[in-house]
């Protein structure tokens, strides 16, 4: 797996994406990106090679951190089938259960 956080946190380092997307390609790797700094209005990067992305939802999706979430979008399905449980737990400020996954097939 190659794990990659873009912009890096604290030093806003930007990772040439399409570069490494490239590289994963080329050696089977499974490409994770941690977008959380920007939103997908600002850069994607699964069209740049990435299989999966995260972001922070309390961060920069949400604006306002009054709740806390977080969000993982996958784009192949033998990486979904690894995430086949749920843990979330309703708290105050949290996502409730219910709320905590969403699928497009």
């Amino acid at each position: 797996m190659l794990y990659v956080e873009t912009p890096t946190n604290p030093t806003l380092r930007v990772a040439d994406l399409s570069a490494l997307g490239k590289l994963s390609a080329e050696r089977g790797i499974t490409m994770v990106v941690d977008n959380t700094f920007l939103s997908p209005y600002l850069q994607r990067p699964i069209e740049l090679g990435a299989h999966i992305v995260v972001h922070s939802m309390t961060k920069y999706l949400n604006g306002h951190s009054d709740s806390t979430g977080g969000a993982a979008i996958l784009t192949r399905q033998e990486d979904a089938k690894r995430f086949t449980s749920c843990n979330a737990r309703p708290a105050a400020g949290l996502l409730q259960w219910t709320a905590s996954w969403f699928r497009a097939d």
